[in-house]
């Protein structure tokens, strides 16, 4: 039995075909610098982190009486690059939680104050 020439060139098409389709893709396995997985695991990391900080009621309160809304400030956070996402995570983490402390500074000279005028050292509170 012999096949025409149309059909052998159909026929060779076809087997080369399918033992294309038969062959697995090449995988390619290389080692990963440590510097590399420590920055890959942070960019995953730092964006949901930052993502939760700007979350808060509050924050986002505040955005919108700034006239900014919660989606633009969502579609700012994806267009981060990795660095300006770290800078923004460490100037996050970096602000003081109850304020600047001027609170704490007067409070604390106020008690200081107090016992030296108990202790008879000073008379601040007697010239008043």
């Amino acid at each position: 039995m012999s096949l025409s020439p149309g059909k052998k060139s159909v026929a060779v098409v076809l087997v080369v075909s399918l033992l294309w389709l038969g062959m697995p893709p090449l995988a390619r396995a290389a080692v990963i610098p440590t510097d590399t997985l420590i920055e890959l695991e942070e960019t995953g990391r730092l964006p949901s982190a930052v993502a939760t900080m700007l979350a808060r009621a509050d924050v986002r309160a505040e955005f919108l009486t700034l006239g900014v809304e919660p989606r633009d400030v969502e579609s700012r956070l994806a267009a981060l690059s990795p660095s300006e996402l770290q800078r923004l995570d460490d100037r996050l983490t970096a602000l003081p939680a109850g304020g600047d402390g001027l609170l704490v500074l007067l409070g604390v000279i106020l008690v200081v104050l107090i016992v030296l005028e108990v202790l008879g050292v000073t008379n601040v509170f007697t010239k008043l």
